[in-house]
Formats: structure tokens, C-alpha cells, sequence
């Protein structure tokens, strides 16, 4: 039931003039409403003569139809047999048949494998973007699907819409900065001998978890003690002390690897603000910085350092759409202007074409 606000079709106002509303949408449901004993060319005429197409144009737009959606080989076979992909296929035609001026499409690419999905993608595209002939609508719980199709997106979560604008807007205002991904090369066997020279062991030795002990006091690192535990950056080495005992070797480079990103992290921060590690595994790091970065001065300082800190590549990023949804539907979304929420019933991303 409408609460509040007010909406309108082509100049017919929604709910007073819904009928006439109705005469210029397409509609493609979540869950493809064909009848099984109907081919592809026989729904296509029946919408047809539902929508009101003249009896001597309808041949002409089934055809298009057929041919655009790639339907022309199945067009005298039952929708019944069809593959889920065809079915959906089928429901996009039916809502696109007689080029109405808008179009509701709702998951149109739910169970297409990877080649059908990209197919639908660009027949949608060439509608709305090239043709200009419908101003298209969809929802979709692929962020994938919606950065691809979206000129203007709206991500609703618990029946409030949170935002809504363009992938750039929503990016620059709820992404909160940049994604830093580093990956570190590993330890050369040079660092590693020397260390174990240092050590006075050799690499094929094997050590309990009172040596390593010993070894991390010697060499003042004791903060990684607590990191060897299942779910810490030595997960591997307290896997291996779980069996007994650890080869020097692998202590000794994990050791190695460690410093190399206490180093890395200390550069970035003096660099580029505190930032937060979201992820960190073996030589992998993924920071989050909320501080603006200057993109030109983060690449002249990372290849400056770049062979010092031992960096085999890396990259900076903003946050993803995928990555913001996520965070709106877990409950963490940054404030929203007042105005920005309206009332539905599904969490999902609103597309505008």
C-alpha cells in the first residue's frame, strides 16, 4: 500500500491511473510465468495481443523478438522443454515485445550459466543504452550484473533504499576510501642462510615450541608469539609444532616474511595515514586507508621503496559495489541524508537504466 509520495508512467499518475500505467510497461517476473505447452513464437503472439498490437505488426515484432533474444531455433518448440537460461530468455522477450517505454525486470539473468548471462547483458544494454527505445529497471543481487548495466543504482536494505546514484557517487561516498593490496615477494635463500648462520642452526634442523620461543626472545620478537595460533599469520608453523616440531627453514622464513610487513605497514602509515589490515595471509596484505590518498604520490612512493620493502607487486583500489552492499546488509552503512529512504520489501540493488 502506497504510503506517501507520489509516482507516475508517462504522465499517468500510479495508483489512480494504473491502468493506463499498465499500456506502457514491460514486465519480466523473478520467476518465469510461461505455460508449458506454448513455444516461444505462440507466447510472443498471445503478449502481443494482450498488449494491444495491431494485428498486422505483430508478426514483425514476434520476429524481432525471436531473433534478438537468439529464441529463432526453439521458436516452434514447447516452453516446457526449455533450459532455465531459455525460460528466462522467454520472460525478457515477452516483456520487451512492442518496445514499451518502460520495462521492469526483475533477476533476469537468475540461472543462465556465464555465456547466456553476458548474452542477456548486452541485448539489455543495446535496448536501453544504444536503441534508447526503454528506460529499463531491474533488481538484482548480483554486483557483478548491476556495475555492468547501471547508469544510476540504488542498493535497499529491510525495505529502506539507503542510496541511490551512479557506481562513482555511491563508491566516493559510502566505499570510505581506498583498498592497498600488497603482495611481498619471498625471503631470498641469501636472507634466509644468514639468518640461520646468525641463529647457529642449520636448515634442515628441526625445532619444539620451546626453541622458537627462545629464538623469537633472542631477536626481540616476541609479538609474533601470539600470532602462532590457528587463525594467526603463523598458522602454518602452529600447525607444524602441533605435529612435534617445525624445520628451521620455515621458521626462519616466516620470521623473515613477518619483518618484511611490520616494515611495509610502518612505510604506509608514515606515508598514507593509519590504516587497518583487513586481511593478511603469509606474503598477502590487504589494508583499508578512510584517509584520501593521492594516487600519483602513492605509485612514486611505492616504486621508490619498492625494492627495499621487498614488494613483488601491489595495487590501490576503491571500495567495490559488492563490498558496500555487504556492509549495508550487515548493518554497517555510513549515515544517509535525510530523504534518501523509501519503503519496499526486499534487500536488494535497484537498477536504472
Amino acid at each position: 500500500m502506497q504510503t506517501s509520495g507520489n509516482a507516475s508512467i508517462v504522465g499517468h499518475a500510479v495508483p489512480a491511473e494504473l491502468e493506463e500505467a499498465r499500456n506502457y510497461i514491460g514486465y519480466c517476473p523473478q520467476f518465469d510465468a510461461l505455460l508449458e505447452n506454448l513455444t516461444a513464437k505462440e507466447h510472443l503472439f498471445l503478449y502481443a495481443a494482450i498488449k494491444g498490437i495491431p494485428h498486422q505488426l505483430r508478426q514483425r515484432f514476434v520476429e524481432k523478438q525471436l531473433r534478438e533474444m537468439n529464441l529463432k531455433q526453439y521458436e516452434n518448440i514447447c516452453a516446457g522443454t526449455y533450459s532455465g537460461g531459455n525460460k528466462r530468455k522467454l520472460s525478457v522477450a515477452i516483456a520487451m515485445i512492442g518496445n514499451p517505454p518502460v520495462v521492469f525486470l526483475d533477476e533476469p539473468s537468475t540461472g543462465m550459466d556465464p555465456e547466456a548471462r553476458r548474452f542477456m547483458w548486452n541485448v539489455i544494454s543495446r535496448i536501453s543504452k544504444e536503441r534508447k527505445l526503454s528506460s529499463v529497471i531491474l533488481t538484482t543481487h548480483s554486483m557483478e550484473e548491476a556495475e555492468a548495466l547501471a547508469t544510476k543504482m540504488g542498493i535497499m536494505v529491510d525495505g529502506n533504499l539507503q542510496c541511490l546514484g551512479t557506481s562513482q557517487h555511491i563508491k566516493t561516498k559510502f566505499g570510505g576510501g581506498y583498498e592497498i593490496e600488497v603482495k611481498l615477494d619471498t625471503p631470498a635463500e641469501k636472507r634466509i642462510e644468514a639468518m640461520l648462520a646468525s641463529l647457529k642452526i642449520s636448515s634442515d634442523q628441526r625445532l619444539g615450541v620451546q626453541n622458537v620461543n627462545i629464538i623469537l626472545d633472542a631477536n626481540q620478537l616476541q609479538d609474533l608469539k601470539a600470532e602462532i595460533n590457528p587463525n594467526g599469520s603463523g598458522s602454518a608453523i602452529h600447525a607444524e609444532l602441533q605435529k612435534g616440531q617445525v624445520s628451521a627453514k620455515q621458521l626462519v622464513e616466516w620470521i623473515l616474511m613477518e619483518t618484511d610487513g611490520f616494515k611495509l605497514k610502518e612505510f604506509l602509515r608514515q606515508n598514507f595515514g593509519n590504516l587497518a589490515v583487513i586481511e593478511h595471509f603469509q606474503s598477502f596484505f590487504r589494508f583499508k586507508s578512510e584517509s584520501r590518498i593521492v594516487i600519483g604520490k602513492f605509485f612514486g612512493c611505492m616504486e621508490d621503496k619498492k625494492k627495499e620493502l621487498n614488494i613483488l607487486q601491489y595495487s590501490i583500489r576503491q571500495t567495490t559495489i559488492e563490498q558496500i552492499f555487504n556492509n549495508f546488509a550487515i548493518g554497517k552503512p555510513k549515515e544517509v541524508s535525510p530523504g534518501e529512504r523509501v519503503n519496499s520489501q526486499h534487500t536488494e540493488v535497484k537498477v536504472v537504466e
